[in-house]
């Protein structure tokens, strides 16, 4: 059986406000990845950090991620909420891995709010609100976990109702007094206090706490009282001290009354805790989503929509005084402002979600602590569906992913690092991306939900930062290439990728009106292309990297769908969603001057799914909706022809729409894979084909890639399936037979549906007949994966 290495990967985070967490044991950070946990593990630098999937428990993307508050015991554990209705505990164990330990069946509410606190290990408290409609439902499970701590069963369970027919927004625990809190934040400006009594939270006391809903709550634990954060849309934040207070001799009773209240500890002794305001920040201008405590309570970190994450500082002198000593964040550019923030576990890190799925990182200057120096975070991806990609044809000396998040992607391989990152974001759209094709090492060819292609040419920043930061070079790699400019940017008003012919202090005059400057805000919205020396970070990437526009092409009738490039680079072709013949037609272009020149004849009913080219560049071949599969080749036999005719078309082979196809090294032999989970292996002498061998698998084939060996034998076969799981195949040629040698992603929940969308091998075109070990998968589920194949 053979084994693979993971070798990269790429994962957006969801775009939910509770996405992202920090450990407290390590220096290490989780987010949010549509139905998945993504965990980042790394030493000193981030550019050696090591990254781990958990195994996938939830059917639709996460909604809140959350660590757990610790009481007495040193286990990590964290509890998701899905839009499946599912919530799962996660603990994390000795090797770093996460390990799901409890979780609720599916429901059709969505899980908007989580929070838990660990007793000992083994008493643990899991808070969950979900809505479904207009009505909310709120529980509180209470778990006993067995010896070992890797399952949990319920031993309780609890309804919990909020005043005023409100929902919750926010939830934190903590323990003052040897007495559990539990506060919820609501969608009716309050906070609402819960005490534990040895048995159930009972509410305690409401608070009118902002104007607006209360976002996010964060406890902070000291020896003589407690400190709770809130922060809200109404973009304040407040903070609240929370201590026990001695009762007098006139106080026969406790009663409850504003801003105090009665608690029970675990002898069930009573006592009575007050509350008052200690602060109150300001300083954003827009809705706070997250607030959160480093590990000593002195500092607090806020993140919103303003496009700014703020630390806020206790007076040394003067308790109670806070003040905002750092603002970090995003001036211009596409950004859309922070969802979370979180320390590090020694406070010297910061880390940020955005709207686009990224995460920031900032690192304390060691000289000035008032300086925070931000940092590359390898693995920022689309924060949805990844589409397609496609390698640089010759080598393979970069990726190119494109996604429905409406961007474009480059990602390499850093020199003298075993670490890939994203070097560039060459396309920022309007339309969610489908496809994607590298016609020569300077240019792509991407289309999106709109009816044209469009055509891209590496400016002299990218090619230059290639070779800075990969090591490649840049000299033999592109020499037969023209550049387009040295950078390029989006004009004002405008929907194209301009090309600048230099750097921006020449090209000023492009930014003034009249004869005056433009002023220095107007000015950080425009995109700086530079050359990189060092891995750039998310707000570089999103305005500074991007790729001139060359040109559009037009001729499909509606959105297009399937693009590929002839072997020499000579001839394009595409394809549209179709629902008729006139529109299922494959249209062939001229890449020297981007022209159309031609039409595929005698072609498909409807959309063609994929298009692939023989190695050889002499045959064409096509798998559609319409359930077949069709290869054409040219009139006169030239391969960079125009007159394209289909010689052959498959007919009931399969009985399901065809998703995906590729061709072998040989170039006579291809495979095409469907919803009918059949993998069929057809063998092509020049006019006509022959399935020579089909196979059943699980689940719908939605991928297909091949290495490409002249001996078929000797060729790796990857599979990517509707549920996510990946199957490598080899083709035993003397009893032809496909012989199932390796999986990838088998650990799976029964009912979810995250298809691979692409599987493509990274080429290795001076040597055909060497193995060809390195793929990389693009899959539905946000997240785009380079893999070795080990034996």
């Amino acid at each position: 059986m053979a084994s693979f290495e993971t070798l990269y990967i790429s994962a957006g985070t969801n775009q939910t406000s509770n996405a992202l967490v920090t450990f407290e044991a390590e220096q290490a950070f989780a987010v949010a990845s549509d139905s998945e946990i993504v965990y980042t593990r790394f030493e000193a630098d981030l550019l050696h950090s090591k990254r781990i999937v958990a195994p996938r428990r939830h059917s639709l993307p996460i909604k809140c991620l959350k660590r757990c508050k610790r009481r007495n015991t040193s286990t990590e554990h964290f509890v998701t909420g899905g839009a499946d209705g599912r919530v799962v505990l996660w603990r994390k164990a000795s090797d770093s891995s996460l390990v799901p330990i409890f979780s609720t069946p599916k429901s059709a509410s969505v899980i908007g709010v989580v929070g838990g606190i660990v007793n000992e290990t083994k008493n643990i408290k899991v808070f969950s609100s979900s809505v479904a409609g207009s009505s909310t439902q709120i529980l509180i499970y209470y778990l006993i976990a067995n010896e070992e701590g890797n399952q949990a069963e319920t031993k309780d369970e609890q309804s919990v109702e909020l005043p005023g027919k409100a929902f919750a927004l926010s939830v934190d625990f903590s323990t003052i007094n040897d007495c559990e809190l539990l506060a919820i934040g609501s969608s009716n400006r309050s906070i609402e206090l819960f005490a534990f009594d040895r048995k159930h939270f009972h509410h305690r006391l409401s608070i009118p706490a902002h104007s607006d809903w209360v976002d996010s709550l964060a406890f902070k634990d000291f020896s003589s009282h407690l400190l709770l954060a809130s922060s809200s849309q109404d973009r304040s934040i407040k903070l609240w001290k929370i201590q026990r207070e001695t009762p007098t001799e006139d106080d026969d009773e406790l009663t409850v009354t504003k801003n105090h209240f009665a608690a029970i500890d675990s002898q069930g002794n009573e006592f009575r805790l007050c509350l008052h305001v200690e602060a109150v920040l300001n300083g954003h201008d827009d809705w706070i989503h997250s607030v959160s405590w480093d590990s000593t309570g002195k500092r607090l970190v806020s993140a919103s929509s303003d496009k700014t994450v703020i630390v806020w500082e206790e007076n040394e002198e003067m308790e109670g005084l806070w003040t905002d000593t750092v603002r970090m964040g995003i001036v211009g550019g596409q950004a859309a402002g922070f969802y979370a923030a979180d320390f590090s576990q020694d406070g010297q890190m910061i880390f940020a979600s955005t709207y686009y799925g990224g995460v920031h990182a900032w690192r304390r200057n060691e000289e000035d602590h008032f300086q925070w120096d931000a940092l590359t975070v390898p693995g920022n991806g689309h924060p949805s569906l990844v589409s397609d990609l496609s390698w640089e044809p010759t080598n393979g000396e970069y990726l190119v992913t494109v996604g429905s998040d409406q961007t474009t992607r480059v990602h390499a391989k850093m020199k003298n690092l075993d670490t890939w990152i994203e070097i560039a974001r060459p396309q920022v759209h309007g339309h969610d991306m489908h496809c994607v094709v590298t016609v020569d090492p300077a240019r792509f060819v991407s289309g999106a939900e709109e009816k044209i292609f469009r055509a891209f040419n590496a400016p002299e920043t990218f090619v230059d930062t290639l070779e800075t930061l990969t090591g490649t070079d840049k000299k033999k790699l592109f020499s037969r290439c023209q550049l387009a400019g040295y950078g390029a940017r989006v004009p004002a008003l405008g929907l194209s990728n301009k090309a600048i012919e230099g750097q921006s202090e020449e090209n000023a005059e492009d930014e003034r009106e009249g004869n005056g400057e433009t002023h220095w805000e107007e000015a950080a919205f425009v995109a700086n292309p530079m050359t990189l020396n060092d891995a750039p970070t998310e707000d570089i990437l999103m305005q500074n990297t991007l790729w001139p526009e060359v040109h559009k092409l037009y001729g499909h009738g509606y959105e297009v769908y399937a693009v590929a490039v002839s072997p020499n680079g000579k001839l394009l072709a595409t394809a549209c969603k179709a629902s008729h013949p006139d529109h299922a037609a494959i249209l062939i272009w001229s890449t020297d001057d981007w022209t159309q020149r031609g039409q595929a004849k005698d072609g498909h009913q409807l959309t063609v799914t994929q298009i692939e080219w023989s190695p050889d560049g002499k045959a064409l071949l096509s798998v559609s909706r319409d359930r077949t599969a069709i290869i054409y080749k040219e009139d006169e036999g030239k391969v960079d022809g125009y007159l394209w005719r289909a010689v052959w078309r498959s007919k009931n082979e399969h009985s399901r729409i065809i998703w995906t196809c590729a061709w072998m090294g040989d170039s006579t032999h291809f495979l095409t894979g469907s919803r009918d989970q059949r993998l069929i292996l057809w063998r092509f002498d020049g006019e006509q084909a022959v399935a020579e061998l089909a196979t059943k698998l699980s689940q719908p084939i939605t991928a297909v890639g091949v290495s490409r060996h002249r001996e078929i034998e000797k060729a790796s076969i990857i599979t990517g399936l509707q549920d996510g799981r990946v199957l490598m195949f080899r083709f035993n040629v003397e009893t032809k037979q496909f012989l199932q040698c390796g999986e990838i992603g088998g650990d799976r929940v029964s009912g979810i549906e995250s298809p691979v969308t692409r599987i493509r091998f990274r080429p290795n075109v001076t040597n055909v007949n060497a193995e060809e070990p390195i793929f990389a998968i693009s899959g539905s589920d946000f997240k785009a994966r380079i893999f070795r194949i080990l034996a």
